[in-house]
This record gives structure tokens, sequence and C-alpha cells, in this order.
């Protein structure tokens, strides 16, 4: 009777494979550990596909429960802001030392909406007085007649041409 003893050995790896956006790229390399990820305004949603380099390690994403990563994972992040929203992905090793923790992170960028290039209003009117001369878009001033000395209010309306651009007062 031949017996053999052994001891299991436990991967202390704690390096992602694959960190990989649905849009945009990360230029990823497994000794990195920051990312920022530069997103149009118009993606208000990205999938990443995460896998650990070894098969035992485990992961938690934005400090949600553990889970191992083969298959790769997705995870989706969904009505993203303007601005930044920040990814934390954290690899555990499978010898379950968890000071030996690697934490890597994303931070996605949202871009502000264009501008507008349309600096022309669809409309402009004072209630109660009659704009002199009679609005027209290419006009930039305007008179009233006369207006009463104890006004204390005038309201004023305006209508932008497009949605995308702004009034400042």
């Amino acid at each position: 009777v031949y017996s053999i003893k052994y001891n299991l050995v436990y991967s202390d790896n704690t390096y992602l494979k694959t960190l990989s956006p649905s849009v945009g790229t990360l230029d990823f390399l497994k000794t990195k550990q920051t990312y920022t990820l530069n997103l149009a305004n118009s993606v208000d949603s990205v999938t990443f596909t995460i896998e650990t380099e070894h098969p035992g390690a485990s992961v938690s994403v934005n400090d949600g429960d553990r889970s191992f990563t083969t298959p790769a994972k997705t995870v989706t992040i969904n009505d993203l802001v303007v601005g930044d929203t920040l990814l934390k992905v954290v690899v555990y090793p499978e010898n379950g030392n968890d000071s030996e923790a690697r934490l890597y992170q994303v931070v996605i960028n949202r871009a502000e909406p264009e501008a507008s290039s349309d600096n022309f209003l669809s409309s402009l009117s004072v209630d109660g007085y009659i704009l002199c001369p009679e609005f027209n878009a290419s006009t930039n001033e305007y008179s009233i007649v006369s207006i009463l000395y104890a006004l204390e209010t005038l309201t004023i309306n305006a209508t932008l041409n497009d949605d995308k651009a702004n009034i400042k007062y």
C-alpha cells in the first residue's frame, strides 16, 4: 500500500487578466491599478468585462459581494452622471489573506453636453408691453415705448431657438 501526502498551496495572485470596457478603451496592464475612461456625453452606460489572472481569486466590485470571475464577470454601470463615476474592483487572493488584496480603479468621465452654436431666440416678448421694433431673431436691441414709474416687476419671456443653448441674465 502506497500513500502520498501533499499540502495544498493556495495562490496569493491578485492580478486581473482582463479589465475591458464595452465603450472606449483602456490600455490595461495587470500591474497598473488606476485608469481613466473618457466617454462622450451620448454614452450613459458602460459594461466592463472583468477576469482574474488566477481562477481561485475572487473580486468585489464597488464594495459588493465577492465572486469568482471564471468565466469572466460582466458589470454594467447605468445612468452615468456627467463628470466622474468611480469603478472599484478589489481582487482577493485564493489564500484568504485579505491584506494582500489589490485595488483597481477606473474613473469614468462622461463629457459635458456639447454647447450649442445657435445663439438666437425664436421669440421674445414683455408681458403687457409691445416691443419696438417687432421681434426678429437677427435684431439685438428693442425698446418699450413707456413703462409706468411705479412698476416693480417686468416679466420678459425669451424662448431659445435651440434647447441646448442657455440664457444668462
